[in-house]
């Protein structure tokens, strides 16, 4: 089973990369999740800064 993150934690750790340019793994290993996982929520921000972290909907 994979954890799940709300999104605002999600955007918080991707504004922390963005405005102190932290190192990814740096942060990811403070925050306690998988630097991949942190570079998946990079891609998608940058992708779609407006909405980057859609909902299940349920």
């Amino acid at each position: 089973m994979t954890k799940q993150y709300s999104t605002e934690f999600k955007l918080e750790a991707v504004k922390r990369v963005e405005a102190i340019g932290a190192p990814v793994a740096k942060l990811a290993a403070e925050l306690g999740i998988n630097e991949n996982t942190l570079h998946g929520w990079l891609k998608r921000y940058r992708e779609k800064p407006v909405m980057p972290f859609p909902g299940s909907g349920t």
